[in-house]
């Protein structure tokens, strides 16, 4: 097994990649340099989940503050109509 050296320019790798190579790698751990390779291997992969973590916080952020806007707006759109209203009995 050669030791795969281009993940690094590999953008859309992905945690099962990663994890596919770990397990090929895992059988040829008689070397000294392919439990080096195991190594940032794993660390790869720790990279790769805490993007994926860190995304789907964001999108938890995004999705509540879509929620209070729109609890908002509907507010200030409530509030308009009773200030329209009591122009029109003023008059």
């Amino acid at each position: 097994m050669t030791v795969n050296s281009f993940w690094y320019t590999v953008p859309n790798r992905t945690c099962c990649d990663v994890l596919h190579e770990m397990k090929k790698t895992i059988e040829y751990l008689y070397d000294a340099q392919q439990k080096r390779h195991l190594g940032s291997l794993i660390e790869e992969l720790q990279t790769y989940v805490n993007r994926m973590e860190s995304a789907l916080s964001d999108i938890y952020d995004i999705r509540e503050l879509h929620k209070e806007r729109v609890k908002l707006k509907d507010e200030v759109e409530e509030l308009n109509d009773r200030a329209r209203a009591n122009d029109g009995n003023k008059s």
